[in-house]
């Protein structure tokens, strides 16, 4: 696969030191997409959380206290 993009001119001067840039790009993108699912995992587990603590007649406030204990 291929793709374009556009970069700052700057990053593109320093990207060009590098003797294996593809590689280097290719592991900052699979590492970024990671953490983005990390984080997505994160905010789901959280609604999640909320959702079961409103079902069970819980308050913002009992779910923090509890969640701080």
């Amino acid at each position: 696969m291929q793709l374009s993009i556009e970069i700052p001119e700057q990053l593109g001067f320093e990207l060009k030191i590098l003797t294996n840039t593809n590689e280097f790009i290719i592991f900052a993108l699979q590492k970024a997409l990671e953490e983005n699912k990390k984080k997505l995992a994160f905010k789901q587990a959280l609604a999640d959380l909320q959702q079961q603590a409103d079902n069970n007649g819980l308050t913002a406030d009992e779910l923090e206290k509890l969640l701080n204990a």
